[in-house]
């Protein structure tokens, strides 16, 4: 196992993240639903004024991906991002590959301008 890389994805990768978020649904007790759930990530993926989809690497493999939506806070004084969804293959984790991860939101999405960049608790 090397250190985690990361990559933007793109509308070519939708198969890859949908894999990733029916996997992250059932951990985390989620409804997946298969007719807007992909539409809504598609919608995401080709309109970056939404957010940032990234695939989480093993050289090339992909085993995970994070999510940052954007939105725009007054308190802020501009844009700001929350990570919405977040997930590992399990054999990655705790082993500092999300803190990593998170990482990149910390330093406002790789080069996205934004004055807050939050992670939030799933209420499930």
């Amino acid at each position: 196992m090397s250190e985690p890389s990361f990559r933007l994805a793109a509308e070519s990768d939708a198969a890859v993240v949908l894999q990733f978020m029916r996997r992250y649904y059932v951990f985390d007790g989620h409804t997946f639903d298969e007719e807007r759930t992909p539409l809504a990530l598609t919608a995401l993926l080709s309109d970056r004024s939404l957010g940032r989809v990234w695939l989480i690497l093993d050289d090339s493999v992909p085993v995970g991906y994070m999510v940052l939506c954007f939105g725009y806070s007054l308190e802020w004084l501009g844009r700001d991002a929350f990570v919405d969804e977040f997930f590992l293959l399990e054999q990655y984790r705790g082993q500092g590959w999300g803190r990593k991860t998170l990482g990149v939101c910390g330093r406002g999405g790789k080069g996205v301008p934004c004055q807050n960049a939050s992670s939030g608790s799933s209420p499930a």
